[in-house]
């Protein structure tokens, strides 16, 4: 409960007038419920307002229009302020909570939609002014805003949306005497990865004192949490060697006394609501002076969860002075229990074990159930990994072809054996009937199928899948599954042969190789044409060739066609660690499941002995050359 009287914290205006400090709530999300009205779920795939933008990257012209028209059709600013927000009282979905700008000046509310949505955010700050007056306001926002000023809408922008790089918008604010009540409210209709962000300048550097409400927070002790908590330097992003260290800056005006907070990031995660999974979290109060470096241990229960679950892990850091505990600084830090390998050791078969046997830890994920079940560990296919993956299929998610030939992978391993339950075999049979296999089938989704990985991992779950039902009718396109079968064995040839007579768009990419490589296995190993498997073999040989000439003693230190921040900042966490680690014997097993659970299920493949040596070559200088080369196809690429 809030008390009656409320503190305030007062901030002064960045240099070039940047409102730097806000109270701010968001995203919130709920689907798009007018994009059946827009969109035609049917007929003609390409061409002005049809489905494939919703399918494509945000930046194209034709997504930003198809935005506007959805809009407009929508309407959805319908919010006005009514109570005063106060840090940590609920609002809408959540709660207000306190945010710092970077230096691009704006709040960041982006967020990845494995489906449309409609996003939502606001940001909250009170100006204050000694006299009357009217100041040039500069807004930054990706798409609709609204700024609502002492309960007045003062300035609405609905004309387009933009992808990455913000608006700068101008309106005039006219401020009373004392305290003035500011929102911004800014939403955006997103697909996939969606930017949202909110920020405001006030031109000329006016006088004007930002003010935030703490509740009965005191504001002394709260200046005195933020003083102390910059003061603290955390110098790394991945902890290989335990326990996690940061230091007080020997400048620092006195001693700090703070609690050190681990939790795993599981918002977002497909398995974030499971019931009987515990993820721990652990707390640790540390006092130090300046220029001492103080340690965080991570407990066993904690190094055993971030080992054991799959996808790309890390932990939040969260800080908390003991001056006011409200008052937390957030950093992102990746630790393992496993050990990374920087030279080669043991041979191919005891390597694909110990992969085996890491995967057999890993929870809720179908690859992780395959290799218990293969090493005896256990009798039944875990339901839960099942429904988890078939939750993508049914409701039609971006990623669902990541997760659709896990499930292949499964029925042509277990399909007809007692280890998978009849109840887990009827819905898996039920969900690949209904699925989308291509973006010329019917359905509004925002499944990616353009990039090279989506290309051929939709390509390879058809033609599996119609082999696998080849009497069947698979009811969104209406093709048998001979038929389906047909169709996708052209496209997967023609996809391999582009790669093997050029390269990889998404060259040397260490989230993006790997799932070629899965793809290119469950072909070696499922598919009954013996073309087929002779090019993906062929594919295979290549890309580990490549993997092998573009890496060192573990890291995938090339050059990236397409990558992620957190395999930059570390190659403990890179896609393509764990098949470099079996094949030969250098990088880690981390929480890539997929082409390093196949690679070390696989029976008709195998990494070519010349290609293991020249991937476990560790000569001290090492210089490769490479060129790739293609042509792009319009509707493909």
């Amino acid at each position: 409960m809030v008390s009656d009287i409320i503190e305030r914290v007062e901030y002064s205006l960045a240099v070039n007038g940047t409102i730097s400090n806000w109270l701010a709530h968001g995203p919130d999300l709920s689907p798009i419920h007018n994009l059946p009205d827009v969109v035609p779920s049917e007929g003609a795939t390409f061409g002005a307002g049809r489905r494939w933008v919703l399918n494509y990257w945000a930046y194209h012209p034709e997504s930003i229009r198809l935005k506007t028209r959805l809009y407009q059709d929508l309407k959805p600013f319908d919010w006005q302020p009514t109570t005063q927000p106060i840090l940590d009282v609920p609002f809408q979905k959540g709660r207000w909570n306190y945010r710092a700008v970077g230096e691009d000046g704006v709040v960041d509310f982006s967020h990845f939609n494995f489906s449309p949505a409609l996003m939502r955010a606001w940001t909250y700050a009170q100006l204050t002014v000694d006299t009357v007056q009217s100041v040039q306001a500069e807004i930054q926002t990706i798409g609709p805003c609204q700024a609502w000023l002492n309960g007045a809408c003062v300035f609405t922008y609905d004309e387009t949306f933009r992808y990455v790089h913000p608006l700068k918008l101008t309106t005039t604010l006219s401020l009373q005497a004392g305290p003035n009540d500011l929102y911004l409210h800014g939403l955006m209709l997103g697909w996939r990865e969606a930017r949202l962000v909110l920020g405001m300048r006030l031109l000329d550097s006016p006088a004007i004192r930002v003010r935030l409400p703490l509740g009965d927070i005191p504001v002394r002790d709260w200046q005195q949490a933020e003083n102390d908590l910059a003061q603290i330097h955390i110098k790394q992003f991945a902890f290989p060697q335990l326990p996690i260290t940061l230091e007080l800056s020997p400048t620092a005006p006195n001693p700090v006394t703070m609690e050190a907070e681990i939790q795993t990031d599981i918002l977002g995660r497909p398995w974030k609501d499971t019931p009987d999974l515990e993820i721990p979290t652990c707390v640790t109060t540390l006092s130090l002076a300046p220029g001492e470096t103080g340690s965080i241990p991570v407990p066993d229960d904690m190094l055993k969860a971030i080992t054991t679950l799959p996808g790309e892990q890390t932990l939040h850091l969260i800080l908390h002075s003991d001056a006011a505990r409200q008052y937390e600084r957030q950093q992102e830090v990746w630790v393992t229990g496993n050990r990374f390998s920087h030279a080669p050791y043991g041979d191919y078969e005891s390597r694909r074990q110990e992969a085996l046997e890491h995967l057999a830890r890993i929870p809720c994920d179908v690859m992780g159930t395959l290799a218990a079940v293969a090493l005896g560990q256990q009798e039944y296919l875990d339901s839960l990994a099942i429904e988890i993956a078939l939750d993508f299929l049914q409701r039609r998610f971006d990623c669902a072809d990541f997760y659709a030939v896990s499930l292949l992978m499964l029925l042509y391993r277990y399909g007809g054996s007692e280890h998978l339950k009849e109840a887990d075999r009827e819905k898996i049979t039920a969900t690949f009937r209904d699925f989308k296999y291509w973006i010329d089938e019917p359905g509004l989704d925002a499944m990616c199928y353009f990039t090279e990985n989506h290309q051929i991992l939709f390509h390879v779950t058809a033609l599996l899948a119609g082999q696998y039902w080849p009497d069947s009718v698979f009811t969104n396109s209406g093709l048998t599954g001979r038929q389906q079968q047909q169709r996708a064995h052209r496209r997967i040839q023609n996809w391999i042969l582009r790669r093997l007579q050029g390269g990889y768009s998404e060259w040397d990419s260490n989230s993006y190789m790997t799932l070629d490589v899965f793809a290119m296995l469950a072909l070696a190993e499922h598919a009954q044409s013996a073309r087929l498997r002779e090019m993906a073999t062929a594919l295979l040989h290549k890309t580990f060739f490549m993997l092998a000439v573009q890496s060192y003693r573990g890291t995938h230190g090339s050059t990236h066609g397409r990558c992620y921040v957190t395999g930059l900042k570390s190659a403990r966490v890179e896609n393509s660690s764990g098949i470099q680690r079996i094949a030969w014997g250098m990088g880690i097993f981390n929480g890539e499941t997929r082409a390093t659970g196949l690679l070390a299920l696989a029976q008709n493949y195998r990494v070519p002995s010349v290609i293991q040596k020249i991937g476990a070559d560790i000569s001290r200088d090492l210089v490769t050359c490479a060129h790739s080369s293609g042509r792009l196809r319009r509707h493909f690429d």
